[in-house]
């Protein structure tokens, strides 16, 4: 698939900080491995350890501005045959200055999950009411988002039970959607029960279901292990902690709160119990995935089992997600089960060959056939009409604003 493919972001692609970014990172060694030119073009501020990353990879790296005609005249030198936007927000920023300047470019959104179900389930907790498919519709967001990948040519899912949602509760199109999940690598941990000590939990801070689960664990979860495990203690590692997080460290409590990892495969491998008590959410939670792939059993609640059949959850309930965490810490047989029952669940994870081949399958018909395949989306059309374009006008306002500034 020789091609020039430009992603478009707000973020450095931080492998060793979020989940996000090894995401990024996936994709990128995906697209390279297809023989493709890649270019990164981002808003965010210069980084020279993020961007030396991507240089050597052999990847272009590039500054853009929002609001700014600049991006006009620089996409259309560059002139890629497939653009891909770093969530839908994004695609609101400048999916209209490709389709200005490239009409005939393939545009592709990596939703990493779908913001508006993570947003309207955190609105939901937030109100106290339960969180339903109709709440989820109802929100402004959700109009957005769903706007935005009608718009493109083909979206790219990482869960299985976001594809059922879309497909099922909003009658997606099945030929704007490609379920491309997580490319971990298997791994088969060396370190037995006896190896392991005390519990962990990991989630950069930057996202806000990361810090409810650590205000979670910290108000609920946590005091009533403590009292059973007497000897045990839990790390919470995370980069971007914010200092509301940072005051939690408590070593008389047994609570203790380091900041970023290094490597979060390895403090994971080394615990005996991996803690992800998600309140809310979206997507595969990658803290799951690598408890998981590292046979350290994980507790966690129904957001973090989503998309991860097989695994168990303890629902929201702070007393049954601590008398589960006590009893796999305790129970080497109950422990050793757990990590058994991985195996399987572990071989789904990791089997993405065929969602790969899928992938450039799809993207290979809708290059060869991007004209009849946007004729068959007619809701893209309506979208893409200029009476419904106000992101594209109220950029152009900001864009006016500032030259007069």
């Amino acid at each position: 698939m020789s091609a020039r493919l430009v992603i478009i972001s707000a973020n450095w692609p931080e492998y060793d900080a979020t989940a996000a970014g090894l995401r990024m990172h996936q994709l990128i060694d995906l697209f390279l491995n297809e023989d493709l030119e890649l270019h990164y073009a981002t808003t965010a501020s210069l980084n020279k350890f993020h961007s030396d990353c991507l240089h050597q990879k052999g990847i272009k790296v590039h500054a853009i501005e929002l609001n700014s005609d600049l991006f006009d005249s620089w996409i259309k030198e560059l002139n890629p045959e497939l653009v891909l936007f770093d969530r839908f927000v994004i695609e609101e920023q400048f999916g209209w200055r490709v389709d200005d300047q490239l009409p005939n470019a393939v545009k592709i959104i990596d939703t990493e999950d779908l913001h508006s179900l993570r947003v309207s389930r955190q609105l939901a907790y937030k109100e106290g009411v339960e969180w339903t498919i109709d709440y989820w519709k109802a929100q402004d967001i959700t109009k957005r988002e769903l706007s935005s990948m009608y718009r493109s040519d083909l979206n790219l899912i990482i869960s299985k039970q976001e594809m059922t949602y879309l497909e099922d509760e909003f009658k997606f199109p099945k030929s704007l959607l490609c379920y491309l999940p997580f490319i971990p690598t298997q791994k088969k941990s060396e370190l037995s029960y006896e190896d392991r000590m005390d519990m962990v939990f990991i989630g950069n801070g930057m996202h806000a279901p990361n810090r409810d689960a650590i205000d979670f664990l910290k108000k609920e979860i946590w005091p009533l292990i403590k009292k059973e495990l007497k000897e045990v203690s839990l790390h919470i590692y995370g980069a971007y902690l914010p200092e509301s997080i940072l005051n939690y460290n408590q070593p008389k409590e047994r609570f203790l709160v380091h900041g970023k990892v290094e490597d979060a495969s390895e403090v994971i491998e080394r615990a005996r119990v991996n803690l992800a008590p998600i309140r809310f959410g979206a997507g595969i939670k990658g803290k799951v995935v690598e408890g998981i792939l590292n046979d350290t059993p994980t507790v966690t609640t129904s957001i973090g089992t989503e998309g991860i059949p097989g695994l168990k959850d303890c629902g929201l309930n702070p007393k049954l997600i601590a008398q589960r965490s006590i009893a796999l810490y305790n129970n080497k047989q109950q422990w050793s089960n757990e990590v058994l029952s991985y195996q399987s669940i572990a071989s789904n994870l990791v089997d993405t060959k065929e969602y790969i081949r899928t992938f450039n399958s799809k993207l290979e018909q809708i290059r060869t056939h991007l004209d009849q395949h946007r004729q068959e989306n007619y809701i893209g059309q309506l979208l893409n009409h200029h009476s419904l374009k106000s992101t594209k006008y109220f950029s152009k306002w900001i864009e006016e604003k500032n030259k007069r500034e």
